[in-house]
């Protein structure tokens, strides 16, 4: 699960985006949480069901994948992702590790285990 997100201008993560706040964060914990626990493709919106939808699983405790879709209501079955190059890419990350998030953005998340989950 994610428990950090920060959006960075530069591909060394040292550059915080300048209006990037607590709250913003959140957003972005919600939105990747969220779509972990969903077993189907869903909204980010979840109460107007509009704009980019998504889907996420995760590889192991550290590691996540998330696809994106449907961000101009084009694929709201989410039966393709987003490729690498496109404005809102999917992505594969790992916890502490830099990525490309969008053109000019990159991000590092702190991914760790659920305390609330367990398999036993």
């Amino acid at each position: 699960m994610y428990k950090g997100f920060k959006v960075f201008l530069d591909p060394d993560c040292t550059k915080l985006v300048p209006d990037y706040t607590d709250e913003l964060e959140q957003v972005f914990i919600n939105n990747g949480n969220g779509w972990t626990k969903d077993k189907e493709c869903s909204y980010n919106d979840k109460i107007n069901k509009q704009g980019l939808m998504g889907r996420a699983y995760c590889e192991d405790e550290y590691t996540i994948t998330v696809k994106s879709y449907n961000l101009m209501n084009e694929d709201p079955f989410c039966l393709r992702s987003y490729p690498p190059e496109a404005p809102i890419p999917g992505y594969t990350a790992r916890s502490g590790e830099c990525f490309n998030i969008a053109p000019e953005r990159w991000a590092r998340v702190e991914i760790g285990p659920n305390p609330n989950f367990s398999v036993d």
